[in-house]
């Protein structure tokens, strides 16, 4: 062989193996992106959890919150400390009535938030009893803010305006 012909084939070897590794790279990439296509239209199924009830439960095993379906349809959302007392419960009844009421530390609701099915808002402050004393809100006759006082017994003392 002469000298001539061993440089054409060491340059066709050199070119196969060019072309070898350029098609190894396609490939690889090839392979990589319909990898990515295929993960990508995978999705995770929705998943619904269904229940008249949710409790929540501290690691000591007592109730802390709660979200309930009662009898009469009304949505409860009801948290509580670590001794299981109530402190807060957000509410929704069937008639569109939307409730907040707070708690203090004997389970007495001392700070109530409505808005009635009609859309008007009420805000009430209890005593240590559990009475309402200041309550702001509308006045139903005419629609005007105002501001009540009661007494002990629920009668009202002052009104604004």
């Amino acid at each position: 062989m002469s000298f001539e012909t061993t440089d054409a084939l060491l340059y066709r070897v050199e070119r196969l193996e060019r072309q070898n590794r350029f098609q190894r790279r396609v490939a690889s990439l090839l392979v990589i992106l319909f990898g990515g296509l295929v993960l990508m239209g995978q999705t995770t199924p929705s998943r619904t959890l269904e229940s008249n009830s949710f409790v929540l439960k501290d690691a000591a095993g007592r109730t802390r919150a709660a979200l309930r379906l009662d009898s009469a349809g009304t949505v409860q959302l009801v948290l509580a400390d670590q001794t299981e007392r109530t402190h807060a419960q957000l509410s929704v009844a069937n008639n569109g009535n939307a409730n907040l009421a707070l708690n203090d530390s004997k389970g007495i609701v001392r700070v109530g938030l409505a808005v009635l099915p009609d859309g008007t808002p009420d805000l009430g402050f209890a005593d240590s009893a559990g009475v309402v004393r200041v309550g702001l809100g509308f006045d139903r006759k005419d629609a005007s803010p105002a501001l009540v006082f009661y007494d002990r017994n629920k009668s009202v003392t002052h009104k604004i305006p």
